[in-house]
């Protein structure tokens, strides 16, 4: 197409990535619930997917057939963050569940490296700092 790369700049084919992100995650925690004898409605108190946008978090929530009120939202007050999307949701909307209860959180992550990842973390009550968002 007439344009010239050098090795080291990175081509990414979107809709290659974006059928991998609606695709693998919910296999993955699917495979996962199954693996560890686990039911989504009683043993899980929210799953925390990692935000890339708003139509890939609904199409997993969809899929995966969860309750929006198990799935914390924050996107549209950071955008994308990366790796910190998970810990974003806990300090941003979980902090006081996560301060004064126990809970069983299941985080989905993935990648543009077209990489995924899925665990289960059973928290006691901690403390958790406030969020500080500078402008």
């Amino acid at each position: 197409n007439g344009i010239v790369r050098a090795p080291i700049h990175t081509l990414i084919n979107g809709m290659n990535v974006f059928s991998f992100a609606i695709s693998r995650p919910p296999k993955s925690i699917e495979s996962f619930l199954a693996d560890y004898n686990l039911d989504r409605n009683v043993d899980i108190d929210y799953f925390l997917i990692h935000q890339a946008n708003k139509m890939i978090v609904d199409r997993i929530v969809k899929k995966l057939k969860l309750s929006q009120e198990k799935v914390p939202y924050n996107l549209e007050e950071f955008g994308n963050l990366g790796g910190a999307s998970i810990p974003s949701l806990m300090v941003s909307r979980l902090r006081d569940e996560l301060m004064t209860k126990e809970c069983s959180l299941l985080m989905s992550s993935f990648g543009l490296g077209l990489t995924w990842g899925t665990m289960l973390m059973k928290t006691k009550p901690m403390i958790v700092n406030e969020l500080i968002v500078m402008d």
